[in-house]
Formats: C-alpha cells, structure tokens, sequence
C-alpha cells in the first residue's frame, strides 16, 4: 500500500520535517550566536560599569591624598625652619611685659615667616603655631596672636599621642575668626596638626594647617556633578564624616563602611547592598587611603547603573524576536521549493514497477517528462533516477542466486564492522573524560578510534595478516578497558609465527564483542583470553598446517538453544538461506561463520561451547593457505 505524497505542512510530512529541521537548526544557531554574544556584551559592561566606579572612587582618594600632601609639606617646612624656629624660641624668651615692643617685632617676624612658607598663592589657608603655655600666633586668613585653652582642643590628645606625627581633623568651622573675615566664619576647614620640635627633639608647640574643606573636596564636588545619581561619602579610621560637611549627616555612609567590615568587602570590586532603608538596590564601590586613613565610598542606584545594559537587552530581544520570524518564514519557502519537486519523483517512483521498467526498453520508445526544477542538486538525482531505470531491469536479470548468498554474506559483515552503540559508547566516553579535563586520554582515545576506522574502511579483499586483525582486537579491547576500567582484563597469546597468515578482515573482533556483550551481563568482574596455535593436518595426498584461535570468558556462557543452532550451522556447513532456524541471539558468530565458509569454503573450523567451570569458548580456524578470498 502506498502512501499519498502532499506537499504540505503536517508534522508527519516531509515539508514539515524539513521546515522544522531548519528552523530548529537555525533558531539552536541563532540562539547560541545570541546568546553568547549577550553574554560576552553584557559581561563586559558589567566590567566597564564596575571599573568606571572604582576608578571613580580611587580618584577621588588620590585627589584628596594630593591635597593633605599639600598641607603636609607646608607642615613640615614649618618644622624644619631655623628662622621659624629661631623666631619662636626669641618669642618665648621675651617677657609680654618688659619687651613688649621687641616681642611685636619677633611675632611679626615670625607671622612674615609662616606667610612666606605659605606662599603668593597660598597654598594652604592659614597656619597656627601654638606654645605649650598656650599662645597662638597665627598667619594666612588672618594674623594675630591670641591666647587659647590648648589642653582642651579637640585635636590636642590624639596630637600628643602621635608625637611629631599628622594628625587630621575636621571639617570644623573656625570660632576665632575676626569680624573682618565673616565670609570665612562658616566655613567649615580641615585641620592638621603635629608637635614642634626643636633640634633637640623637645617639644616646644603645635603647628596647626588649616585648608578650606572646599578646596580639600574640590575634586569630588566637581565628579559630583558628572555623576548626579550617585552618592559619595568620606570616613575616616574612626567612622566619623569628613565629606559631606553637615551638622546632621544621614547614616547611610555608616551603614556601607559596616557592611564593608562585617562582610570583609574587596576594594576592587563591586557589591550589592540596600540603603539604609531597605528600599533601593545600590551598587557600592570604595577605595582606601593609607596616606589619610580615610575611606571614599561611592554608592550609585543599580537601577541607574544599569540602565543601559537593561535598554540594550530590551532593544536586543526585539531585534532576536524579528529575526527568528524572519528566520521562519523563509525556512517555509525554502521546504516550499524542495518539496514540490519532490512530490513529482516520489509519484515517478511510486509508479515505478516491473512493467514500467520493461516499458523504458528502446523498442517501445517511451519516455517521461523531465523534473520541474531549478535546484541542480533534484535534476542530478532525477537523471540518476531514470540511469538507474535503464540499468535496473538488466541489473535485475544478471542476478544469480549465488550472487545473492555472498552479497548477504557481506552485508552482514558491514553491518558487523562497527556497532552503532559502541561508536555511541564510546563518544560518551569521550564527553565524560572532556568533562573530567582529561585531555591526553582523550587524544590516545580519539587516536585508537581513528586507528580502527581506518582499518574498517582499507580494502582487504584477499585478506589480511593474522598480526593486524589481532593488532585491531587489541584496540578494541583498550577503548572497551577505559569504559569498564578494572572489571575488564583480558590475555592476547598469538605466536609470532602465526602473525603472517592470511585471514579474512574483521574476523575475530565480532567474537570478543559477543563475549562483552552477551557474556558479560552478570556481576563484575569479567575476564577475556585470546589464544592461537597451529595444529599439523594430514590427508590422503600431503601433509598441511591448519590455523586456530580460541576466545574464552568467564560470562554466564551460551543458552542450550543457541549453542545447538550455532553447532548445528558449523555442523552441516549450512548457510543462512537453508534453513529459517536461525538464532536470535550471536548474529556476530554467524557472521564470522559465513566469512569463513566465504574465504576457506569447507576447510574450516568454527565450534561453540559452554566451559564446564562457567563461560563459553569459541574457536575458529583455517588453513595456513586458504583457497577463497572475500
């Protein structure tokens, strides 16, 4: 009964199938292209959002570290002057009372001196210098002497704890301002402060460098303004603000500095946090100063961060949705244009018979339309086609029953060659030790592979040596190894002088590969023995060698059935085609069974049977010169 041919798209028909085979193949190509270039864009803006806030905040360090460096150096000039020194120790020496003229014109001296370290350009704001009984002479924004409380600044402890070291402080504004600077009063300024000492190491005062915190922060304000979403925050070593300067600050540069010591955050990296809140997800980046002890945190909305990868993604899944339609639509097309043509030769061969064959002979002068078609790939199978029908007849004729016998033969014999499974086996294998990052077992692997496919697909029509077919077991019997690891071990015990004979390819490797499939399905382990030897035969006309080799298992050996067809088949030299009794199971002992029949005709041996200790042997043999070939 034949099947109607319809060009159309059922799920079951050909134009389905192929409309759904390339679409699926396209869209699995597409997706994976889609994919991975998604990944790789959305991976590396992830990078460049992340590298763009720690450079942010590394800046924003490196900017104020430049301007503490400033008022560093200018501290440090101070400590080292001899005229600041010398100054301040004639300050100290003269009575307020008694020199009260000469002790003006040291402390002019002494502020003409701060002013000159200062600088035209004045690079810091104001510098303090502080005896220890509490005078303070001061240069910059303002100059004066005044008397002061020292013990009770804020800065005076920690000061004295660092002895000669900076100390920062701040931002503050200035209570001792004069009227005459009220722009200046509430504004708040940075203090650094470290012990003076004279060349022998005394302690003779504090020097005190004031920077306006505007000038300090200068540099933030301004990345402030190119980054208007995102929020900066300054703390030193103690977790105290120095940025932003606001009497009351919000808790939200607290809350991330915990978050960065409880979880033991990287500073070049980017976390996920909540707001103080718990309402928006912030992306929080943050670099530290060794220099200052300060650390700068930045802390952007991710809802803005990512603004451009989630546009992006919205923009990409339309442009994927529009071509995978497209991507559709022509693969219907294409189905359209391949089937149609199709439909035609499938209605040619379905018409095909014995009598349409003899019709096509020249005597009767028939002929068919040619395929409508503009694909070169249908109009050479349509020509092939009709050659085929002018042979096919003929082909049909020469036919001999004998021919039929070897051809099946063979057939089995290809079909034995290679089984699907093991090829499927051992590709899995192959996966497992990729997975594994087993690379040089997967190159000897591949290689044997390789080794045994080309000695499948060599022409061998006279056979080849014993030495090779053996050599090509022996490959097989690795690959099967590293499947079965320890619960395979097998012997090869072939001499040397039987290494030249002549054998039919193919020969011995279906009878391993019956033990290992069939023998082996019970417990592990399983063992494997190949031997040969040659035997002296003697006849009515000369004295000849004859071949053999056993393989032996210790599986659970042949059911009665099966070892009385096979014996049965070798018994009474039989082929397939004399009897309908053939085994369901050892379709590869038959095989070689036939081979050998093909090769050796009747000088063979072929006999199966069970071990009386568990397992089975089979043993094949031929003479050392045999008279047939494959």
């Amino acid at each position: 009964m034949s099947l109607m041919f319809k060009p159309s798209l059922r799920i079951h028909s050909f134009r389905g199938r192929l409309f759904v085979v390339y679409s699926t193949l396209i869209i699995v190509v597409l997706l994976a292209t889609a994919t991975l270039f998604y990944t790789f864009y959305r991976r590396s803006a992830m990078n460049r959002i992340i590298a763009e806030q720690n450079q942010l905040s590394t800046a924003i360090i490196e900017a104020t570290d430049s301007e503490v460096a400033t008022m560093d150096t200018v501290s440090m000039n101070i400590f080292y002057s001899t005229l600041v020194e010398s100054h301040l120790q004639r300050y100290m020496m003269l009575s307020a009372d008694e020199d009260f003229e000469e002790r003006l014109r040291t402390q002019q001296a002494l502020m003409d001196t701060i002013s000159a370290v200062i600088g035209p350009f004045q690079i810091v704001n104001q510098v303090n210098i502080y005896s220890l009984e509490g005078h303070m002479i001061g240069a910059g924004l303002f100059n004066q002497q005044i008397n002061v409380d020292l013990p009770n600044k804020d800065w005076y402890e920690r000061t004295s704890e660092l002895d000669g070291a900076k100390n920062l402080t701040g931002p503050k504004p200035l209570q001792y301002i004069d009227a005459g600077n009220y722009h200046f009063r509430d504004r708040p300024f940075l203090s650094m402060t470290r012990f003076y000492k004279d060349g022998t190491l005394e302690a003779k005062g504090i020097i005190e460098v004031l920077q306006d915190y505007n000038a300090v922060f200068s540099y933030l304000k301004r990345m402030r303004q190119y980054h208007p979403n995102a929020s900066f925050y300054v703390l030193d070593a103690k977790g105290l603000y120095v940025y932003p300067y606001n009497p009351t600050p919000d808790t939200a540069g607290v809350h991330y500095l915990n978050l960065i010591e409880q979880r033991n955050w990287k500073p070049q990296a980017a976390h996920r946090a909540t707001d103080p809140d718990g309402r928006r997800q912030q992306i929080i980046t943050y670099a530290s100063s060794d220099y200052t002890g300060w650390t700068v945190i930045v802390a952007s909305p991710s809802s803005i961060v990512y603004q451009p990868l989630i546009h992006f993604t919205w923009i990409f899944l339309g442009l994927g949705m529009a071509v995978l339609l497209l991507t559709l639509i022509v693969s219907f097309a294409v189905s359209g244009t391949i089937i149609r043509p199709l439909a035609d030769l499938h209605a040619t061969i379905a018409g095909t018979n014995i009598t349409t064959l003899r019709a096509l002979d020249s005597d009767t002068g028939c002929t068919q339309e040619n395929l409508r078609t503009s694909l070169d790939e249908l109009q050479a199978i349509d020509s092939a086609f009709r050659a085929m029908q002018q042979k096919l007849n003929q082909a049909v004729i020469q036919l001999v029953s004998a021919q039929t016998q070897e051809a099946h033969a063979k057939l089995l014999a290809v079909q034995s060659q290679m089984d699907p499974h093991f090829l499927y086996n051992n590709l899995a294998t192959i996966q497992a030790m990729a997975d594994e990052g087993m690379n040089l077992e997967i190159s000897q692997f591949t290689k044997e592979m390789s080794y045994m496919l080309r000695y499948i697909a060599a022409k061998s029509e006279q056979g080849v040596p014993l030495a090779e077919e053996i050599q090509y077991v022996e490959t097989y019997l690795r690959l099967m190894k590293i499947r079965l690891q320890s619960n395979l071990s097998y012997t090869v015990d072939i001499p040397n002088h039987m290494h030249a004979i002549a054998v039919p390819k193919l020969l011995v490797q279906p009878l391993v590969e019956n033990s290992i499939k069939h023998g082996f399905s019970g417990t592990p382990p399983w063992s494997l023995a190949i031997s040969g030897w040659i035997e002296p035969v003697s006849d009515r006309h000369a004295v000849s060698e004859k071949w053999f080799v056993s393989v032996t298992d210790n599986g659970h050996g042949f059911c009665p059935e099966i070892l009385a067809s096979l014996n049965h088949y070798a018994e009474n030299r039989l082929s397939p085609d004399d009897s309908c009794g053939q085994p369901s199971e050892g379709m590869g002992l038959l095989n070689t069974y036939m081979r050998l029949r093909l090769f050796y005709h009747d000088d063979f041996t072929f006999h199966v049977n069970n071990n009386p200790g568990g397992g089975a042997t089979v043993t094949i043999g031929g003479t050392t010169s045999p008279g047939g070939s494959e």
